[in-house]
């Protein structure tokens, strides 16, 4: 296997790799298979079931700091395009890294967008869509995501 059906082949294996990890109800496998599938997750994070991870299966392109907790149905879009339409010839593909840095909290539903940074210690409220970098204690709600908050002020979270 040569070129690109070698990459097909790692990439349909990182694929089922992610689907077993998203219905996986035990952690300590599920973050395996999602750390084997080119995720890279820091040391005490959890990830909950169903959550989506797209990035060509080109690793480290998502990461995940230490103690970082991740939601049901969370999304993290690291590549978008649009396939088979007509847009794919007018370079609309979007790639860019994502970083969630360590003690971050991301909520349900939300959806992190191609070439965001969150910094530690926030929040990414439920269904949030974040399309920018957040500072750190930041709490990010609504769509599209904006500062609402700081956790240092409103939980008395200590730097």
């Amino acid at each position: 296997m040569h070129g690109k059906h070698t990459n097909n082949f790692f990439a349909g294996i990182k694929a089922l790799l992610r689907l077993f990890a998203g219905h996986c109800p035990e952690p300590h496998t599920r973050m395996f298979f999602y750390k084997m599938s080119g995720i890279k997750i820091g040391d005490g994070a959890f990830i909950n079931m169903h959550v989506t991870f797209e990035d060509e299966y080109i690793g480290n392109t998502i990461q995940i700091g230490m103690r970082v907790a991740v939601a049901k149905n969370s999304s993290f879009i690291a590549s978008s395009h649009p396939n088979n339409s007509l847009l794919a010839r007018y370079n609309t593909m979007k790639f860019g890294a994502i970083i969630i840095e360590d003690d971050a909290w991301v909520g349900t539903g939300a959806v992190i967008l191609p070439g965001v940074r969150v910094g530690r210690c926030s929040i990414i409220g439920a269904n949030a869509v974040v399309t920018r970098d957040v500072d750190p204690y930041s709490i990010i709600t609504g769509i599209p995501g904006k500062k609402t908050g700081d956790v240092r002020e409103r939980f008395g979270v200590a730097e």
